[in-house]
């Protein structure tokens, strides 16, 4: 005899909104599987940078594992304030703030601090003030189906050092402002050419990454390139300009390196480097793109032919055929299709053939499922 029990697994499926569940199974002890796919299970990540269109102004320093402890203000009233920078609070015993909670209210005897809100969107740049803004906190008291916010604006203080959150205002709709005053806040005007060297002359002569116009991070006779275990394509610039460790003044002086990580996104052509990490003397970039898709388009056949695919799949078109009922499919190989080539269809970036009817635009298959084969009787490829 047994009691009947149900486990439901949730797949992150970016996209998909609150999604379907699907039953898969019953199994001899009466356990009932479900599946659900749904982006609700998808951990929410930002890139803690604000972006002016002419600068980059980079957050990622003032990330910790632990939280800050906002300043005591005016209109604290002794509560407690715990903030966290581009990630979710770090759990703490005495104070159980809701999951996923970037900011948090609280004070000691109380038995449920509050949320001010979670990390939904990367830092924004409003007429040259950098500020977080955090959503979807706990319901607002005052005004009922409004939930709290949290607007954090960062201020660039000459000698500040990481400096700390000081609350400044909290609105009747539930918006509490912090001001944050830091030198930690880094402009980064960083050019990248990596084929080659981005100039002749200049402290960035013979450089491939630099920023502004005085650090190398790497010469581009350096460039050592290596492929993950995950089919991530890195680049490794080594040799850039001197570089001291500010946290070990005696460390011995070295050079600035810096590595760029390529992963695939269907959804982008070229795409752009984004810069992720900064340790001392070492700089790691993150650059979706569809150039790198890892799919292979070499068919091999038994008697040692070799057919490359490869020319005729692209990154910035499609192929295009109509049939005598008048339906147009769109084909792409070893690459998916690009929407600035469909005319902003229905049909998704991952997919490598679509038909379009009259009743409707319909996907016909996904780069994800794409078999190569050779077949030596016709001696073609499918």
């Amino acid at each position: 005899m047994f009691n009947r029990s149900t486990i439901i697994q949730f797949i992150c499926s970016p996209g998909s909104g609150k999604g379907e569940i699907s039953f898969m199974e019953e199994t001899n002890n009466c356990t009932y599987y479900f599946i659900w796919h749904t982006e609700l299970a998808c951990e929410n990540r930002v890139h803690c940078m604000a972006d002016s269109g002419s600068h980059v102004i980079d957050l990622s320093p003032l990330m910790r594992t632990d939280n800050y402890l906002a300043q005591q203000s005016d209109i604290n009233n002794g509560d407690v304030y715990l903030i966290s920078v581009c990630r979710p609070l770090n759990p703490v015993p005495a104070f159980p703030c809701p999951p996923e909670s970037a900011a948090c209210q609280t004070a000691i005897g109380h038995s449920k601090p509050t949320s001010l809100g979670q990390v939904m969107q990367s830092p924004e740049d409003e007429q040259g003030r950098v500020y977080l803004m955090y959503t979807h906190g706990s319901e607002c008291p005052s005004k009922p189906h409004t939930r709290i916010s949290s607007k954090i604006i960062f201020i660039c203080r000459e000698n500040a050092g990481t400096g700390t959150p000081k609350l400044m205002d909290k609105s009747e709709d539930c918006v509490y402002t912090f001001e944050w005053q830091t030198d930690i806040m880094k402009d980064d005007d960083i050019s990248i050419n990596v084929c080659g060297a981005i100039s002749d002359s200049g402290p960035c002569a013979g450089s491939s990454i630099c920023q502004g116009d005085k650090t190398s991070y790497g010469s581009a006779s350096s460039v050592t390139s290596f492929i993950t275990q995950e089919n991530t394509l890195r680049i490794h610039f080594s040799n850039g300009s001197d570089c001291k460790d500010k946290k070990n003044l005696n460390s011995e002086m070295k050079k600035w390196a810096s590595e760029i990580w390529f992963t695939c996104d269907p959804s982008t052509v070229v795409g752009s480097p984004v810069k992720i990490n900064e340790l001392p003397c070492y700089v790691y970039f993150h650059w979706k793109t569809s150039a790198v898709w890892s799919h292979s388009c070499v068919v091999f056949g038994n008697d040692g032919k070799v057919v490359d695919l490869g020319p005729l799949g692209s990154i910035s078109h499609v192929w295009n055929v109509t049939d005598t009922s008048g339906n147009t499919y769109w084909i792409n190989i070893c690459h998916g299709l690009q929407r600035k080539s469909l005319m902003n269809s229905d049909c998704p970036p991952d997919a490598t053939i679509c038909m379009k009817s009259k009743s409707g635009v319909k996907m016909l298959g996904v780069l994800d499922t794409q078999k190569l084969a050779f077949n030596d009787k016709q001696n073609n490829s499918w």
